[in-house]
């Protein structure tokens, strides 16, 4: 179990921050009509490999109730779950799904990229 306040946390919350950024910049531009490997790929599958990790990630993440640390699993994947799964699983299934639209509606335009 990661602590909440330890390094490795804080670092990790330092990359989501600038993920964060990111989205709140690129999203929005994602409405003009930008040439796809800026609009897109390949930084989308890495912002989204990102989400996907940090989700996985809070279930071994402990977190403080009334002022005490719990580390304990069950403990944190239920209060993940009684807190904000919902939203980041919908996100991260938005996003890939989003992509995956694309490619079958693009053919492998996603590949030319690499």
């Amino acid at each position: 179990m990661l602590h909440p306040s330890g390094t490795l946390r804080a670092v990790w919350n330092l990359m989501v921050g600038a993920f964060v950024m990111y989205d709140l910049l690129v999203t929005p531009l994602l409405v003009f009509s930008l040439p796809e490997w800026l609009a897109r790929y390949p930084m989308s599958l890495v912002v989204e490999l990102f989400w996907s990790s940090d989700f996985v990630l809070t279930f071994f993440t402990g977190y403080y109730r009334e002022g005490c640390l719990v580390m304990e699993r069950c403990k944190v994947a239920r209060h993940y779950a009684k807190t904000w799964m919902l939203f980041d699983f919908t996100l991260i299934l938005i996003d890939w799904s989003v992509d995956v639209l694309d490619l079958l509606t693009q053919g492998s335009s996603f590949t030319q990229v690499f």
